[in-house]
């Protein structure tokens, strides 16, 4: 076996990758502390990525963001149907509080890829905790809508 190889999930591009959709990433570990056993490394969400619905809202219509598109001059994201009613009501101000961008068109924005990618993974994360929490809501509440007959 080639130990120079690094396998696809470890590798450094797959990790920032990872990192960047605020996904789970192995916690690389001191050689000391390592054991003999490399598969117990722990995973740990990146604290600068914790989910934050908020990132994934639409500044114009505060819903999660549908058809994100990013703005070229600001760096800003909006919902593209929310900047279309923006721009149809004649306001220029991006609604991004702080922002200085003062010429919002729709010349200056293009489809934002990795926004789409994110808010995908967030409610595919969301989803699974849902569905965790009812199956541990089923399982603590197992038997407690049984009907017992007594007999004597």
């Amino acid at each position: 076996a080639d130990e120079s190889r690094v396998p696809v999930e470890k590798h450094n591009f797959v990790l920032a990758i990872r990192q960047k959709l605020g996904e789970k990433v192995p916690k690389k570990r001191s050689r000391a502390s390592r054991g003999a056993d490399d598969d117990d490394d722990l995973e740990v969400v990146n604290e600068n990525n914790i989910d934050d619905v908020h990132k994934f809202k639409c500044p114009i219509t505060g819903m999660l963001f549908e058809d994100p598109v990013r703005n070229k001059v600001c760096g800003h994201t909006y919902s593209r149907a929310g900047l279309m009613q923006m721009v149809k009501n004649r306001k220029k101000t991006c609604p991004v509080p702080g922002c200085a961008n003062n010429r919002v068109s729709l010349e200056q924005v293009e489809g934002d890829d990795e926004m789409v990618l994110k808010v995908r993974r967030f409610k595919t994360r969301e989803d699974a905790a849902k569905r965790r929490r009812e199956l541990e809501y089923d399982d603590d509440n197992e038997g407690e809508n049984e009907r017992f007959t007594v007999i004597n």
